[in-house]
């Protein structure tokens, strides 16, 4: 499928401040399945340097900085991409990844492996636990059941709703509120599959919904999922607020273990100002 995004977001400061550096991660990644051209990023005001780099987890990152006040930052990117899996089960297992608890070999970089199953404090919860724990139970334990059913799971038990400002939710919270934005759907996931030992981190992205939903506009916010690390097969995506395995209607952007570092526009200001945020996200088929 060949895609056209265009995403914007504009800042607005009270009054002028001093934009420290910013991260950008605006540049969807390129793998087997995701064919970038085109791409466009338009920064206002002009930053005075910047300097693109691959991070530790593959996402391309420009740092940018600035030497005059401003009342306002844009950051405008446009791109195609060419989206290829159809078929997001088009893959084959190594027998050790095939049940629960999986065992990750050498191979699988287990320094970052590790990180990606850490469970941070606020995410260990006995009632994540019981959660994870019953769907495992019901899938026989079968590492590509359990991730279908906790994604249908997810979806059918918490409602998704639009919250555009703020970091993602503790998955016990949207646990038992039984609702989430997609980012606090895609934690939850993560929650639950490190809970039972696999590896999974969080995705920022686009997603095209035409085939889900035929009154699909065109108009969109910044989308959210999650990723779970299968053995022989690398990084599998799940979008647990739409409760269905990624194929190509989703562009990935960026991943990380660690939810905060996959945000499209990182950074601080100085100055004594409150800051608002308006984002637009169009993404059309060709």
């Amino acid at each position: 499928m060949r895609l056209f995004v265009k995403h914007t977001n504009d800042f607005h400061y009270e009054k002028p401040v001093f934009l420290e550096p910013h991260v950008i991660r605006m540049r969807p990644s390129e793998n087997p399945a995701q064919r970038l051209s085109n791409y466009d990023l338009q920064l206002t005001p002009q930053p005075a340097g910047s300097c693109d780099r691959l991070d530790l987890e593959g996402n391309v990152a420009r740092r940018v900085w600035f030497s005059d006040l401003t009342a306002t930052l844009r950051a405008v990117v446009q791109f195609e991409v060419e989206t290829s899996r159809e078929n997001p089960f088009d893959f084959l297992m190594d027998p050790v990844g095939e049940s629960l608890p999986v065992k990750y070999g050498q191979h699988d970089s287990p320094d970052f492996i590790d990180a990606c199953r850490r469970l941070p404090s606020d995410w260990n919860d006995s009632a994540i636990h019981a959660f994870a724990q019953e769907i495992a139970t019901e899938a026989n334990m079968q590492t590509t059941t359990f991730l279908t059913l906790l994604t249908s799971r997810i979806a059918t038990r918490c409602e998704l709703i639009y919250r555009q400002d703020g970091e993602p939710l503790r998955p016990v919270e949207t646990l038992n509120n039984r609702t989430g934005a997609c980012r606090d759907h895609a934690v939850l996931f993560m929650a639950a599959a490190r809970m039972m030992g696999l590896a999974s981190r969080f995705v920022s992205g686009y997603c095209r919904r035409t085939d889900i939903d035929e009154s699909d506009d065109g108009y969109h916010s910044l989308h959210a999922w999650a990723e779970a690390y299968l053995p022989g097969v690398g990084w599998q995506g799940y979008d647990p607020s739409l409760g269905i395995a990624i194929g190509d209607a989703h562009v990935s952007l960026a991943a990380s273990a660690d939810p905060l570092q996959a945000a499209p526009i990182s950074g601080t200001y100085r100055g004594q100002a409150e800051s608002t945020i308006t984002t637009r996200v169009e993404v059309t088929c060709g």
